[in-house]
């Protein structure tokens, strides 16, 4: 049993040593700002090209309400960051099909 104890205590003192080496927490903060930056520009596409095909207006409510849930922070300012995505919603349903797919490229 104290066999088993010290293999433990050897284990946890190198996975901690390990992780300090690696300097693991900034790693998982550059990959946490990483993803949330490249969370942006995604949700911006998805939600411009289900904008200018009618067949998506029901899922463009979903996608909304996803973005308020799950994406967007709840703060006071809630509303003028919805309005301005709606905004945007309506902005983008002019756009051509060229505009719509050089807007994905970008």
């Amino acid at each position: 049993m104290k066999k088993h104890l010290r293999a433990a205590w050897e284990f946890i003192v190198a996975l901690v040593t390990r992780f300090r080496e690696e300097r693991a927490t900034q790693t998982a903060g550059s990959l946490t700002y990483t993803t949330l930056l490249s969370l942006v520009p995604l949700f911006t596409v998805a939600l411009a090209i289900t904008t200018v095909f009618p067949v998506f207006d029901e899922w463009i409510g979903s996608l909304q309400l996803f973005i308020l849930e799950n994406v967007l922070p709840d703060t006071p300012a809630i509303d003028t960051v919805m309005d301005q995505i709606n905004s945007f919603t309506r902005n983008v349903g002019r756009l051509t099909a060229i505009g719509v797919g050089g807007f994905a490229v970008t």
